[in-house]
C-alpha cells in the first residue's frame, strides 16, 4: 500500500503540469470551453488512462514501478511468460480489487496462501520482496524527488496565477 502512495503521489505531481496549463490558459480566456461536467469527464478518463499506463508500461517493462522499486518490491509472473499479458490483466483487475479503498485486495490478499491481489491471481503473478542495494535506493528516491519537485516547479512556472493566489506565509 505504501508503494501505491508514493506512486500516486508522483502522479499527482505530473498531473499538475496539464492542470497548471489549462489553468493559465482559461484564466486568459475568462471562461472554460468545456461545461464542468464535460471537464471533469474528460479529466477522469485521462487520469484512470494514465495511471492504468505508468503501471503497465514500468510492471511490464522493470517489474516495478518507482513506488514497487523504492521499497524493493517486484512483480514477477508465475510462469516466467511474457510479462506485457500479465501486467495488462494485473492493472485491469485493479478496477475491481481497488473498490472500497483497496479493501477487496486486501481482503483477497489476507485469505491467499501466498498474499495475492486479485489481479496478481487472475495475471498470474506474486509481488515478491528483494533486496535493494542503497546506492540503488538513493538514485530511487532521488529520481522520484526530482520527477516531483521538477512537475510541481514547471507547473507553477506555466502557471504563474495559479500560485500568486496561494496564501503567503509570513514568518
Amino acid at each position: 500500500m505504501l508503494a501505491l502512495i508514493v506512486d500516486r503521489l508522483l502522479i499527482l505531481a505530473l498531473f499538475a503540469i496539464p492542470a497548471a496549463l489549462m489553468a493559465e490558459r482559461w484564466s486568459k480566456a475568462g471562461t472554460t470551453p468545456l461545461s464542468p461536467v464535460r471537464l471533469s469527464i474528460i479529466v477522469s478518463i485521462g487520469v484512470v488512462l494514465f495511471v492504468f499506463a505508468y503501471h503497465v508500461v514500468l510492471e511490464a517493462l522493470f517489474g516495478a514501478t518507482l513506488g514497487k522499486g523504492l521499497l524493493g518490491l517486484q512483480v514477477r509472473t508465475d510462469s516466467g511468460n511474457d510479462r506485457w499479458p500479465a501486467a495488462l490483466i494485473r492493472n485491469l483487475a485493479r478496477l475491481i480489487d481497488a473498490i472500497l479503498f483497496y479493501s477487496i485486495a486486501f481482503l483477497a490478499a489476507a485469505f491467499t496462501r501466498r498474499r495475492q491481489r486479485l489481479g496478481d491471481l487472475f495475471a498470474g503473478t506474486t509481488v515478491i520482496e528483494h533486496q535493494v542495494a542503497w546506492g540503488a535506493r538513493v538514485a530511487l528516491i532521488f529520481i522520484w524527488l526530482a520527477l516531483v519537485a521538477g512537475a510541481l516547479w514547471l507547473a507553477s512556472w506555466l502557471c504563474p496565477s495559479c500560485t500568486n493566489a496561494l496564501p503567503h506565509l509570513s514568518f
